[in-house]
């Protein structure tokens, strides 16, 4: 357990509530690039990039989560990845994470499009 042989209960629920992601996880190191682009190189998914880096890296459905969350799914839907890939690692290059994030932007472009009609 480490320095300690008992935790606080304090500890306990800093523990079980703490809801962020780590910035070292293998999946969003071998996804950095999504987060170091210049949103100006690239005008037409500016916004998507935006609010993707805006992410704090907290589990909740904000719009930069969900944004992420389905340009990484685009992407493994793809390249025909599963779970395995999670632990294993991906094969992934730039060309990949943007074309992720315009089809994201287009899926978002559309849910809003439908959400508006109602």
């Amino acid at each position: 357990m480490g320095e300690k042989d008992k935790i606080s209960f304090e500890d306990f629920q800093a523990i079980k509530f703490d809801n962020k992601y780590s910035k070292t996880l293998y999946l969003i190191k071998q996804m950095a690039y999504m987060f170091e682009m210049n949103p100006n190189d690239f005008p037409e998914i500016s916004d998507a990039i935006t609010l993707i880096q805006a992410w704090d890296f907290e589990d909740s459905l904000d719009e930069s989560a969900a944004m992420l969350l389905v340009a990484i799914d685009k992407i493994f839907t793809k390249k025909h990845y599963g779970d395995k890939q999670f632990v294993t690692g991906i094969e992934i290059n730039n060309e990949e994470i943007i074309d992720g994030i315009k089809e994201a932007k287009v899926y978002f472009e559309i849910i809003m499009a439908l959400f508006m009609c109602r």
